[in-house]
């Protein structure tokens, strides 16, 4: 996703796209014929430097890793081609990363530095909205209005709080339902949930 990222998909495009008929790489399709490899390569790399610069333009403004993942949108010119879509990482996830290779893991808010272990968190925030029933009764009004990540923090805490267990991982599984999330978020959150 770094500088090195680019020279590299420009050093290999240089070098071998014009001898290459077919590219097989990880977690893609093959790419058949010369101009395809060519192009594949040219906007693997065009991405990488979009995500690297925009993240780091975003951060020189002041902004958080998670204000820029929420920031960040593809590029017009990219945004058709298949490939350059995040399947096993997103544009959010990249541009966290591109982040906190150049600035660590602080985000800024003095908070985090040493922030709640996760159950201590979820317990603290359930019993501060007022218990289980309240942080359902938020999450399922939250989940009517469409507002999955909101949904999925307080499902989030209830987990990891004492108040937690199978019934509520369930409840939080629902966020990303078939009905609910469109299938490339899906992909992405639906093996998240068995991990407690």
């Amino acid at each position: 996703m770094h500088f090195c990222g680019r020279v590299a998909l420009t050093n290999a495009a240089t070098l071998f796209a014009d001898q290459t008929q077919v590219l097989i790489n990880s977690h893609n399709w093959p790419i058949w014929g010369q101009s395809n490899v060519r192009s594949y390569m040219l906007e693997q790399r065009d991405i990488y430097k979009y995500i690297h610069d925009q993240s780091l333009r975003l951060a020189n403004l002041g902004h958080t890793p998670n204000e820029i993942a929420a920031d960040i949108s593809e590029p017009d010119r990219l945004s058709d081609k298949f490939h350059a879509r995040g399947c096993y990482g997103t544009l959010k996830f990249n541009a966290r990363a591109v982040y906190q290779r150049y600035f660590g893991f602080f985000d800024g808010n003095p908070v985090n530095l040493d922030s709640l272990p996760p159950e201590l968190l979820g317990q603290k925030t359930v019993e501060a909205i007022g218990e289980t029933e309240a942080v359902l009764a938020a999450a399922s009004g939250s989940m009517a209005l469409d507002d999955l990540q909101w949904v999925a923090t307080l499902l989030s805490h209830l987990v990891f709080s004492r108040n937690g267990g199978v019934g509520r991982k369930a409840s939080l599984g629902n966020c990303v339902s078939p009905s609910r999330v469109s299938r490339r978020k899906r992909h992405h959150a639906q093996h998240l949930f068995d991990w407690r």
